[in-house]
């Protein structure tokens, strides 16, 4: 009878402390641990293939002190993970190459500096050419503010979304993230948002649309017209300085003719590429069009001469 008693005792208690969440819990719910939710995502600068991925939880107000997971972006430069968020809360992502130069970059402008492996140097010219991957350390550097929605939308980190985190001081609130994103979108006229920015495929890659085509173009080549060096390191920090001291990109200081400029002999550097080859005469037709007819528009607004005013060349001079 007395065992009998000591064991309905403790059912007993054993009942009580699961109903209050008993067991150290402080009185909490054991619904209230972290839950564990999947992290997706790319890093472009061009591609970053074997990069060194950190990711901070972070509040407003806040800057980022110690990451709460290190990861490896893959050979097409993407990256995934467990991290114990939920939905709305804030992460900063930074995407670098390794100290130890084991990270590649693929070249998505026309040039970007000189080679360094001979074996990634496809033509042998010691020039990193469009097309060719090159050897990276952690001077290349992208980041991104995040607000987190679920493991179904991707994290995507490039050189707009490290544009705008450096403008920040401090975390920004969700609201002023959105803010500086549709502001940048339509600074550059993308299809797209900055935080919704595939990358630039290379051919190892699946197609992306043509608006997403068009975008990372556009991007490529405000990088190439503001970045004044073939060193993509040194690019990239001065076109983020450039932001930082004016987000709105003004007119008057940054030339529309030359960003499309660029974008057009990016396009002309893809007409031989597989990625043109999956796509239909007619949205090669589109892109080109649509480029070329917001340079002639951006020319004539600049008082500049558009590409098809240019004098042609005799051809020993090409």
């Amino acid at each position: 009878m007395t065992n009998y008693l000591k064991l309905s005792s403790v059912a007993l208690l054993i009942s009580f402390l699961t109903a209050c969440g008993g067991g150290g819990g402080g009185g909490g719910s054991s619904d209230d641990r972290p839950v564990s939710n999947p992290v997706n995502g790319s890093a472009s600068k061009g591609i970053i293939a074997q990069g060194a991925v950190s990711v901070w939880q972070v509040s407003a107000g806040q800057r980022p002190v110690t990451p709460i997971a290190q990861w490896q972006t893959s050979d097409i430069g993407e990256f995934s993970g467990n991290l114990p968020v939920t939905s709305g809360q804030m992460l900063y992502v930074e995407v670098r190459g390794n100290a130890d130069g084991s990270s590649t970059m693929y070249c998505d402008l026309p040039s970007c500096g000189q080679a360094t492996s001979p074996a990634l140097d496809a033509n042998q010219n010691g020039i990193v050419d469009f097309g060719e991957w090159t050897a990276i350390d952690d001077d290349i550097v992208i980041s991104a503010y995040v607000q987190y929605q679920g493991g179904s939308i991707p994290v995507r980190v490039n050189l707009l979304t490290h544009m705008v985190s450096q403008s920040f001081e401090n975390t920004p609130t969700s609201d002023e993230l959105e803010e500086a994103y549709e502001e940048l979108q339509a600074r550059l006229e993308l299809s797209n948002m900055p935080d919704q920015l595939v990358p630039f495929p290379s051919e190892e890659t699946q197609p992306i649309t043509i608006n997403q085509l068009k975008d990372n173009l556009v991007v490529q080549g405000l990088l190439a017209n503001l970045g004044a060096t073939t060193q993509v390191a040194e690019a990239v920090a001065t076109v983020a300085g450039i932001y930082q001291q004016d987000p709105e990109l003004a007119s008057d200081t940054i030339s529309d003719a030359d960003i499309t400029r660029h974008a057009i002999e990016l396009t002309e550097l893809l007409e031989g590429s597989p990625l043109f080859q999956e796509l239909t005469p007619e949205e090669v037709s589109s892109l080109t069009e649509d480029l070329n007819q917001r340079h002639d528009e951006a020319a004539e607004d600049e008082n500049k001469l558009s590409l098809s005013d240019l004098p042609m060349l005799p051809p020993e001079l090409l």
